[in-house]
C-alpha cells in the first residue's frame, strides 16, 4: 500500500514537472501573454485532461515555476553568503555583499528569461502581483536572517534590502530590455560602490 502510495505520488511530480518544463519552453518561444493552454498541452505530449488536472490556466504555471526560481535563487544566496556572513569586519562584509550582488545583476540562470518575462506581466495579472509581494517579503525576510543587523538596518521605517531588491530588479530589466549590459559591466565598479552605499 505505502509502495503504491508512494508510486502514485512520484507519477504525480514527475507529470508537473513535465508541464512545468514544458510551459517554461512555450513561454520564452512564444512570450506569456501569446501562450495558450492549448499550445502547452500540444508540446507537452500530455492529454487535455492531464494537464487539466494539475492546471487551469498559464497564470498557475507561471506561478509555479517563479515559486521553483526564488527556492533556486535562495539555495544559491544562501550558499555564496557563508562565507560573507562570517566575516568579522563590516566594512568587508559590504564590500563583499555588494560584489556578490552585482555579480547576481550581471549573471543568468535558467529562470532568468522567465523572471523578466514575470516582472513584466505582473501589473497585468493579479495573481502574479501578489506572488511578486509575497517573494520580496520571503527574500526580504531571509536576507535579514542570513546577515543579521549588522546589514539592512531601517531607516526612518524604510528596510534597504527592500529598496535594495527592486534596484536589482530595475537594473536586470534594463541589462535585458534596454541592452543596458556593456555599459554595466564596463562600469561594475561603480555598480559595486552604488550597492555599497545602499548597505552602509
Amino acid at each position: 500500500m505505502e509502495e503504491t502510495v508512494t508510486r502514485q505520488r512520484l507519477e504525480k511530480d514527475e507529470r508537473i514537472k513535465q508541464i512545468l518544463s514544458t510551459a517554461r519552453e512555450v513561454f520564452l518561444e512564444k512570450g506569456y501573454s501569446n501562450t495558450t493552454m492549448t499550445d502547452i498541452i500540444k508540446v507537452s505530449g500530455m492529454s487535455r485532461g492531464g494537464v487539466y488536472h494539475y492546471y487551469q490556466n498559464t497564470s498557475d504555471m507561471l506561478f509555479d515555476l517563479m515559486l521553483e526560481g526564488n527556492a533556486l535563487r535562495m539555495e544559491i544566496i544562501s550558499s555564496q553568503i557563508a562565507e560573507v556572513a562570517s566575516t568579522q569586519s563590516h566594512e568587508a562584509m559590504v564590500l563583499q555583499t555588494a560584489e556578490l550582488v552585482v555579480d547576481k545583476i550581471l549573471s543568468d540562470n535558467e529562470y532568468t528569461p522567465l523572471y523578466l518575462m514575470f516582472l513584466q506581466e505582473k501589473k497585468h495579472d493579479k495573481k502574479l502581483q501578489a506572488l511578486y509581494e509575497e517573494i520580496m517579503v520571503q527574500t526580504i525576510a531571509h536576507l535579514r536572517e542570513t546577515f543579521g543587523e549588522r546589514l539592512f538596518i531601517p531607516e526612518g521605517g524604510t528596510d534597504r534590502f527592500e529598496f535594495l531588491s527592486e534596484f536589482i530588479n530595475a537594473m536586470a530589466l534594463s541589462r535585458n530590455i534596454l541592452q543596458a549590459e556593456a555599459i554595466f559591466l564596463r562600469e561594475r565598479a561603480l555598480l559595486v560602490k552604488m550597492i555599497e552605499l545602499i548597505l552602509k
